[in-house]
């Protein structure tokens, strides 16, 4: 009984903790047209410094076809 409530209550940390990053909206288990895409940081030579920034567009976004204006204004604020 308890590996029950662990693993739903696991289940539901895995949905709530995907959200769209563009929009703020939580992206559904059932969104297959949603894609993370995670950009890895340079410096000013180009090298990579060993961090990265995780972006997540929701296929409401993507299906507006706003996914690389999004993309751009996300990237740009950091």
């Amino acid at each position: 009984m308890v590996y029950l409530l662990l693993a739903a209550f696991l289940s539901f940390l895995l949905i709530v903790l995907f959200c769209s990053s563009a929009t703020g909206r939580l992206i559904p288990a059932k969104d297959h047209a949603s894609v993370q895409i995670t950009i890895a940081d340079v410096d000013a030579q180009g090298h990579l410094t060993g961090t990265t920034q995780t972006y997540a567009l929701s296929g409401f976004v993507r299906a507006l076809s706003e996914g690389d204006d999004s993309l751009n204004r996300l990237a740009s604020q950091d």
